[in-house]
């Protein structure tokens, strides 16, 4: 193995930058979160070749001074953390301090910027790692980073990159998940000199609109406040459920992250109002205790872990059932032509066709198998929300009715259609 060694500062910067530089995905993503950690209101990203070629980020936050810029390349040099305690605080996005100077050791990095007092600004350019120039110019306030030519000189990580438009796509991905955490700042995203994003600042629920691909009116505001647990947001109605998770975006204090606790929790909300291997699309912001989130279990922060998941969790599933409860009752039928459930009002008098599930218009309103009802099959099974006058308690009636063998037939072994005073009862045995 040979003795032991200190390496040279130039190899831990390219080691450190395997950490945090994983694709251009991974530098626009510390280079915006840099932008939105100095305050700024709008923050433009431009890439070429997915980010092999070029990656310019620009903001108009609040700038770098000459003797800070100087210092942001090196390692270990943070504005945002000043003791072991500020590791607890979720107060910015980052405070490693080694973005900036693994970015530099494994590209050409250029670093434009000016504060709103200083004179002029500062450009610093800095390549492999090695600082070429630095000097002063004339520019508008706020930060402008161009990173050229990533891993030029770690050839073999720069082979391990995919093709152009799978690395544009994962900087898309790291813009929309930016866009839902800060709905007040603006965010655009070009790639090949066309348009991808554009997001003007606005209020949550409109940006929630824009990035979900549904009207705000089509949106179910969810809403809890506490002093454990504020929760904010806004979910799509059943018939928007997707067959992928790509439209679920979770935030926690700021930070865009993943969490199967809450996304479960959040799905056992809907109950029975979604099919199976169907999801439910949803925007959050929560926000709580940053001493009870624990923010480094994962390389990235993709992930986070709580402290009182189940609590959390129990909390987030009241939350959704609570958005989703209606006076009225709404069934939903699958339509081949469109993506999602299609709402029916269950009080209308001629029959539902239900694609995929084997009732035709024709036969709907047949008796296909009528079994000798029990109370075990024909009432236990029918909530009273669900009852024939939608929002009255059940009566000993409407127990009756339903208990008739000429009212209630049974499908598939899992479904149970219930002729009821104003149209047709539809029950899913399993939910």
């Amino acid at each position: 193995m040979g003795k032991i060694r200190v390496l040279d500062e130039n190899l831990i910067k390219k080691i450190a930058a395997g950490e945090v530089v994983e694709r251009p995905a991974s530098v626009v993503k510390e280079l915006v979160e840099n932008a939105i950690d100095a305050d700024a209101k709008r923050i433009r990203v431009a890439v070429h070749a997915g980010g092999k070629q070029s990656m310019v980020v620009t903001d108009d936050g609040m700038g770098i001074d000459r003797e800070d810029i100087g210092l942001c390349v090196h390692r270990h040099a943070t504005s945002k953390m000043s003791s072991a305690t500020d590791l607890f605080k979720l107060d910015t996005l980052g405070f490693r301090g080694e973005a900036l100077a693994s970015i530099g050791a494994v590209s050409h990095l250029e670093i434009e910027s000016r504060t709103g007092d200083a004179e002029e600004g500062t450009r610093l350019v800095v390549e492999g790692g090695v600082e070429r120039e630095m000097h002063g110019i004339g520019r508008a306030r706020g930060t402008t980073i161009a990173v050229r030519n990533l891993f030029f000189n770690t050839p073999v990580r720069r082979k391990f990159l995919r093709h152009i438009d799978t690395e544009a796509r994962h900087v898309s991905q790291v813009m929309i998940h930016l866009a839902a955490s800060y709905p007040a700042i603006g965010f655009e995203l070009e790639h090949q000199g066309r348009n991808v994003l554009h997001c003007a600042p606005a209020e949550p629920l409109q940006r929630a609109a824009d990035l979900l691909g549904i009207d705000r009116d089509e949106l179910l505001p969810i809403s809890r406040g506490g002093e454990d647990l504020t929760i904010q947001g806004a979910l799509g109605k059943p018939e928007h459920c997707n067959r992928s998770k790509g439209k679920q975006f979770l935030v926690i204090r700021g930070r865009p992250i993943q969490s199967r606790a809450i996304t479960q929790a959040l799905q056992r909300g809907f109950g029975g109002l979604l099919p199976e291997e169907r999801h439910p699309i949803f925007m959050l912001w929560l926000d709580m205790d940053p001493r009870k989130i624990d923010v480094n279990v994962h390389p990235t922060k993709r992930e986070i872990r709580l402290a009182d998941e189940a609590q959390v969790a129990q909390v987030i599933e009241g939350a959704v059932r609570q958005a989703l409860r209606k006076p009225d009752a709404e069934g939903f039928i699958y339509d081949p032509t469109h993506v999602g459930f299609t709402p029916v009002d269950i009080s209308e008098a001629s029959p539902v066709a239900c694609a995929g599930s084997g009732v035709s218009q024709s036969s709907a309103h047949l008796p296909i198998t009528a079994p000798q009802p029990s109370d075990q099959l024909a009432f236990p099974l029918v909530p009273s929300t669900a009852m024939p006058r939608a929002g009255a308690p059940a009566t000993p009636e409407d127990v009756e009715a339903l208990r008739e063998p000429s009212r209630l037939w049974q499908l598939h072994n899992r479904y149970i259609l219930a002729e009821v005073a104003d149209g047709l009862l539809l029950i899913d045995q399993q939910v």
